[in-house]
């Protein structure tokens, strides 16, 4: 259930020749005069001056900086990595302190002395995975549509994000994901879809968590499941199935209707054309069909005319009601809302 912790804290102990990399600070060229505050003191109570102190591992990462009239210790990590090395498994409770534990240690080792059980909040990623009927891209118009609601959203291909300043949802193929960073996927479930819920800042991570520590959090986990459920039911899951249908009734009004008015007479047929040539770039891919059309065309003329026709065609069409020959996009909406909240 919990991903990405970062917390923060003003109270910390940096020993003598701990394995902590200090940037200096900037150089003023003109002056002369270089931008530096007293990061930490060492053990003879000498300040340690630099623009910032950080230490970064493949665990997590930890930078020491001023923060207002101080200097704060701020440290981010994901959890499931500490343990499993990888985040698509979800910790159990004991081993959520497990990977805190770690970490502590790891630092201790490293000379860098902190509490982390008093640490504040300053983001925390819930996340739920469930396994697809069907392929992410089969899913995509569903979150178009749902996306269609929202008035902040980002569309990377196989990520859809719902967010505003305090808080995110976000949903994405997860092995498409891990295979981007380089990660066999082998063994995995196929067509794992992942939905995050993320909490950006210390005052939504208390309002929506009731908790403001690490400790806090650590004694609450069997909460985290309430809480995840019960946001996303009152964001991409707070619509019914039925209200799914209208809402995809009227979006194909809405296209239809702008074919009509564009195109006169042949408005039916150019409506067809591209409906096609989008689903057939959904099915196979973009490059896919312009390789066939290579293989197929010898003209080289013939053959621009061609992918340039696809490509119009394709563009002049975004919304689909139908995923395949039996399932609808309410049928999809249906199946997701109950994996997730199951």
């Amino acid at each position: 259930m919990l991903d990405t912790l970062k917390v923060y804290t003003p109270d910390f102990e940096v020993k003598d020749r701990a394995q902590v990399s200090v940037q200096p600070g900037l150089v003023e060229y003109a002056t002369g005069q270089q931008r530096e505050v007293s990061l930490f003191k060492d053990e003879l109570g000498r300040d340690v001056y630099g623009q910032k102190a950080f230490v970064n591992t493949e665990r997590y990462n930890l930078t020491i900086q001023p923060m207002g009239a101080g200097v704060e210790l701020f440290l981010q990590t994901s959890l499931p990595k500490v343990v499993h090395e990888d985040n698509y498994t979800p910790l159990t409770n004991s081993e959520t302190g497990q990977a805190i534990n770690e970490i502590a240690s790891d630092l201790k080792s490293r000379g860098v002395v902190v509490n982390l059980d008093n640490c504040g909040l300053s983001r925390v990623d819930l996340f739920k995975n469930v396994i697809g009927d069907n392929d992410f891209l089969s899913y995509s118009p569903l979150f178009e549509l749902l996306q269609s609601k929202r008035q902040h959203k980002r569309d990377y291909g196989t990520t859809f994000t719902w967010s505003n300043t305090q808080r995110e949802i976000c949903v994405y193929d997860k092995l498409t994901e891990m295979q981007s960073r380089g990660m066999a996927i082998a063994g995995y479930s196929a067509n794992t879809i992942r939905f995050e819920y993320r909490l950006k800042n210390s005052r939504v991570c208390k309002r929506e968590l009731s908790v403001s520590t690490v400790k806090e959090l650590v004694n609450n986990l069997d909460n985290l499941a309430v809480k995840y459920k019960d946001a996303l039911s009152k964001s991409i899951f707070s619509l019914n199935v039925d209200d799914i249908k209208i809402i995809a009734s009227q979006e194909l009004q809405t296209e239809m209707r702008f074919y009509a008015g564009e195109y006169g007479d042949a408005w039916l047929s150019r409506f067809l054309r591209d409906y096609g040539s989008y689903h057939l770039a959904r099915m196979a891919g973009d490059e896919v069909v312009k390789i066939v059309m290579a293989c197929v065309i010898d003209d080289r003329f013939k053959l621009y005319r061609a992918i340039r026709y696809f490509e119009q065609a394709k563009q002049g069409f975004e919304l689909s009601t139908k995923v395949d020959n039996e399932r609808t996009l309410a049928d999809l909406y249906g199946e997701l809302k109950q994996k997730v909240m199951a």
